[in-house]
């Protein structure tokens, strides 16, 4: 039986317990390549995201080129008056 107590633990130091049931004492040793992972991955989702999107936004000022104008040219406007304010 092992001599950790369980609410001392955080979820992330629960990578770092080497099968012995005793966290590393160095500081040093933490190692978490669990949260570098889960960040690349979801930076990488979020590209993956935002690149679908400007291509489906791409897609449709293609196909509708004249509306597209016109709510550029709308936006254009408002943003004109509140910033000139």
């Amino acid at each position: 039986m092992s001599n950790i107590d369980p609410a001392a633990i955080s979820p992330e130091d629960i990578d770092d317990l080497n099968g012995s049931g005793v966290a590393p004492r160095d500081p040093s040793t933490y190692r978490r390549p669990g949260v570098r992972d889960s960040v690349r991955e979801d930076i990488r989702h979020g590209r993956d995201w935002a690149r679908e999107r400007a291509g489906r936004t791409e897609a449709h000022i293609r196909e509708h080129p004249l509306e597209s104008t016109l709510w550029a040219l709308g936006a254009g406007v408002i943003l004109g008056i509140l910033i000139s304010r």
